[in-house]
């Protein structure tokens, strides 16, 4: 029983280092390109979104920029958060 319990608090550690929170941004004329941004926890923007729609938790934003297009935004990876998925 203590094991299960020490491996469950490790499992929950391991999630909390290498997964973050991600949002698009629901508002896409604040986009010169008409696209719905995806920024991630530790984004400057992140804090600072008013209409947005919570993607979940996710290993990088390739998999949040999918979650986003899957329910019909244009999404876009932010470029300071996103690089990665941020298209030029």
């Amino acid at each position: 029983m203590k094991i299960n319990l020490f491996l469950s608090n490790i499992l929950h550690k391991l999630k909390s280092i290498a997964m973050a929170n991600y949002r698009v941004n629901k508002n896409s004329f604040t986009n010169p390109k008409g696209d719905n941004e995806v920024h991630n926890e530790g984004c400057v923007h992140y804090s600072q979104l008013t209409n947005y729609e919570y993607l979940g938790d996710f290993v990088n934003c390739i998999g949040a920029v999918q979650a986003a297009k899957y329910k019909g935004y244009k999404a876009d990876g932010c470029i300071k958060c996103c690089p990665l998925c941020h298209k030029e």
